[in-house]
């Protein structure tokens, strides 16, 4: 595991590895299994969902909702 820094939120970021495997988030967003949150294009975890929904891998063989998405869609009521 290393530490990348701090999100938006004050978060600690880490990218978590194994023996093979450099990233491990990477690996479960281009097996369909994460997605990528940050959205941005070039980063790897948006490079490597883009290929998961190209081969229709796990979460993308039907249909899927992102979680900002459902959240726009059912949003909290505000008592």
């Amino acid at each position: 595991m290393s530490l990348e820094g701090k999100d938006r939120y004050g978060r600690t970021v880490a990218v978590c590895s194994a023996e093979g495997v450099a990233d491990l988030g990477e690996a479960m967003v281009r097996q369909g299994y994460a997605i990528d949150l940050g959205g941005e294009a070039g980063n790897p975890y948006h490079d490597a969902e883009a290929q998961a929904q190209a081969a229709k891998r796990s979460i993308w063989r039907g249909t899927f909702d992102r979680p900002s998405d459902w959240r726009q869609a059912h949003p909290r009521d505000q008592d």
